[in-house]
């Protein structure tokens, strides 16, 4: 029995043979992406592009699969150009700055997620990703603050990864037991348990 998103890729396939057009291919790109099917979806995405080559969206979303598959630069590549397509693009520059900081440029990084965040104020995972990148930087208290109006947050947004509330509790707990806060770490720490994480492999 397929999955959701194989009856989705079946139906872009019907409509591709119909009618090939830039929006299917795109669609049909993230449902694949989905499944970590990337090679395939950056096909996909480079034929989307191919038919609508001012289509910030693909550009962005072939970014983030290029991204998986470890080709940063092209990763970077392909985000930038979509900013310059779409100056106010809020996805491009979170995907971006996700690149950098994968990359250790922790200040890029740092710039685009902010950026990212201007533009889409309820970018939880912008805000998470930060928070993650300035207790890198052991800027304890400004990556609390981060994690916390991550927390808060509820970004629906229609393609990125959503927030693991898990993880943002178990990450913020690190940031407050660094800071000595042990009570409220342990506060944290347990929630995060509640979400379903495994404390024992990371304590």
């Amino acid at each position: 029995m397929l999955g959701k998103s194989e009856e989705a890729i079946e139906d872009y396939n019907k409509g591709i043979e119909l009618k090939p057009d830039s929006e299917y291919y795109h669609k049909r790109g993230t449902k694949k992406s989905r499944l970590d099917l990337y090679k395939e979806a950056v096909e996909d995405y480079n034929k989307a592009i191919e038919l609508k080559p001012d289509n910030a969206a693909s550009y962005v979303m072939r970014g983030l699969v290029k991204f998986e598959l470890g080709l940063h630069q092209e990763a970077i590549k392909d985000t930038t150009k979509a900013i310059e397509l779409e100056l106010d693009f809020a996805g491009a520059y979170y995907v971006r700055g996700l690149v950098k900081y994968d990359l250790d440029l922790y200040q890029e990084a740092i710039k685009d997620l902010s950026i990212a965040i201007e533009l889409e104020p309820s970018f939880d995972v912008a805000y998470y990703i930060r928070g993650l990148i300035k207790y890198d930087l052991g800027l304890y208290k400004e990556a609390i603050k981060d994690y916390t109006r991550a927390i808060e947050l509820k970004f629906d947004g229609p393609v990125y990864p959503k927030l693991d509330e898990a993880e943002a509790y178990y990450n913020r707990g690190k940031a407050k037991e660094s800071l000595d806060l042990r009570k409220e770490a342990q506060e944290d720490y347990a929630i995060a348990e509640h979400f379903g994480k495994n404390l024992n492999n990371d304590k």
